[in-house]
């Protein structure tokens, strides 16, 4: 799943959960995504806390236009490594995890 809430054209959304159940295997996703923008002197930040009933995740976090430079990333509260993707106009930061539970923060100029 690629949450796009940063591409919403006429409302700015900051806060978002997301659940999705897969009935016929038992299968689970459920994240809560979060949006600071870059204010005077403050950089801008997105959270996502995600779980679900596999083993891992790839995440792919929509960057904000606005993001010039990525300062940190981290994994559950440690550095963690990640790449940039870029599809059609839009960034992604994509970090992969090898646990069911996890929290991505993403801070930026």
């Amino acid at each position: 799943h690629q949450p796009r809430w940063l591409a919403a054209p006429r409302d700015t959304i900051t806060d978002a959960y997301v659940a999705a159940r897969h009935a016929a295997s038992d299968a689970y996703v459920a994240y809560h995504w979060r949006y600071q923008p870059l204010a005077k002197g403050q950089p801008g930040r997105i959270l996502v806390e995600a779980t679900g009933s596999g083993s891992s995740f790839t995440l792919r976090i929509l960057l904000p236009t606005t993001a010039k430079k990525i300062n940190g990333v981290t994994l559950n509260g440690q550095a963690a490594a990640h790449r940039l993707e870029t599809i059609g106009a839009s960034r992604y930061l994509v970090v992969e995890a090898n646990s069911p539970i996890v929290q991505v923060q993403v801070t930026f100029d």
